[in-house]
């Protein structure tokens, strides 16, 4: 099991969390595999990154906030099954269950559930997600931002209310109906 983070963020990436599950997944024969990153341990390079990856089977971003976490994306490239706790993008990405696991709530025992889950169903999840992410590039996400700011600049994005909750549903099936999305149901 793999997770990464910087020495400075570790505590709003899930650190200390995924230290404490150590025992219990020892328990299980799951070996954990945390990464800092700080001045005296930095960066790896990307291949580095994708061969640290691929020693794998699990990836878990247990942040408190994120934007769009990277190595969750990365680990899914080179196979791995991902845990996430409901932050940044990874909603948008995986459907629980489906290609990855979504948890509830940001606690060991949540997390502890969802790398069992994963653990199990790793193949699966990790073919799935290689399929949800296929479209997912950073020119892609460009062109996609592109073309909402176009729409804004010209006045044919259609209007909504400030309060106006998502409706995932409405909005996967929106997806499915475009030939280049692929959303799972």
């Amino acid at each position: 099991m793999l997770w990464t983070g910087s020495e400075i963020h570790k505590t709003l990436k899930g650190y200390e969390i995924l230290e404490s599950l150590q025992p219990r997944l020892a328990e299980h024969d799951i070996e954990l595999d945390l990464q800092l990153v700080n001045s005296r341990n930095p960066p790896k390079t990307h291949r580095e990154m994708a061969a640290w990856y691929n020693t794998g089977s699990v990836y878990v971003v247990a942040s408190k906030t994120e934007g769009t976490p990277n190595p969750g994306l990365e680990s899914s490239a080179c196979g791995c099954a991902v845990v996430s706790t409901r932050v940044g993008n990874m909603p948008e990405l995986i459907s629980s269950g489906w290609n990855g696991v979504l948890v509830d709530e940001r606690t060991p025992d949540a997390l502890f559930a969802g790398i069992l889950e994963a653990m199990e169903q790793r193949e699966r999840f990790a073919e799935n997600m290689r399929h949800a992410i296929v479209h997912w590039s950073w020119a892609d996400r460009a062109l996609r931002y592109f073309e909402l700011f176009e729409q804004v600049i010209n006045g044919t994005l259609p209007p909504r209310e400030w309060n106006q909750e998502f409706d995932v549903e409405a909005i996967r099936r929106e997806l499915s109906e475009s030939p280049e999305a692929s959303v799972p149901s």
